[in-house]
């Protein structure tokens, strides 16, 4: 997967991700670069994905890596609605095998008893 992240970025992990680990706090991912907030749905999900591989290498697990994908408004732009439908569906195809396989809230949440 290529580098998406920029000088800041990667300063941000640096000095974030150490302070996380030491006080078992969560880390929350923003998909975004020094550019701002790509319209690309495959760059996004690229920088989820290293935030949560910096994030677990520096020892946080990672069901405590909240990324939050940033839908945008559709007010702001026509496109976002199509934008955040397709990288919906890429972080459920990729993220399969990385979400624990027990369900986070109890079965009988869900109608059928699977998330």
């Amino acid at each position: 997967m290529p580098d998406q992240f920029g000088e800041r970025e990667e300063a941000s992990l640096k000095a974030l991700l150490p302070v996380a680990k030491e006080y078992g706090a969560a880390i929350i991912g923003l998909c975004m670069d020094d550019d701002g907030i790509t319209h690309d749905p495959e760059k996004r999900l690229a920088i989820a994905e290293k935030i949560i591989e910096r994030s677990v290498r520096a020892g946080i697990m990672a069901e405590d890596v909240i990324v939050d994908p940033l839908a945008m408004a559709v007010s702001a732009d026509p496109q976002a609605c199509l934008v955040t439908l397709k990288l919906s569906g890429l972080f459920i195809r990729s993220w399969v095998i990385i979400l624990p396989r027990e369900p986070a809230i109890s079965p009988s949440v869900y109608p059928t008893g699977n998330p």
